[in-house]
């Protein structure tokens, strides 16, 4: 591999560049590429740039809010129903028992 025998990351030093160099320079490379069509200058060290605005949206976690309209029925398939309409027999999977829970 790569015209030496061994491993490619047990490489000499001597004769090539360490991997923490390539990853350093992978880095600026995307950062560069990042920057570019913002029209940002190469190094503003000092300078924050924010790109999104954070709100606060509720606390919770519910199926339905305040502000949003129920689900529709539409969102349940046949094969994902609501936990209210669950057989029991997917309840028992799992479990390891297969026997029919009707009878």
């Amino acid at each position: 591999m790569l015209g030496f025998r061994g491993h490619f990351s047990s490489k000499s030093r001597r004769y090539s560049t360490t991997l923490g160099a390539l990853r350093r320079a992978r880095a600026d490379f995307r950062a560069a590429q990042e920057r570019d069509p913002l029209g940002l200058d190469d190094h503003e060290p000092e300078t924050v740039l924010v790109l999104a605005d954070w709100q606060y949206a509720g606390h919770g976690h519910t199926l339905v809010s305040r502000r949003s309209p129920p689900p529709s029925p539409v969102i349940y398939s046949s094969t994902a129903q609501p936990p209210a309409k669950r057989s029991p027999r997917c309840q028992m999977r799992g479990s390891g028992d297969h026997a029919d829970p009707t009878a």
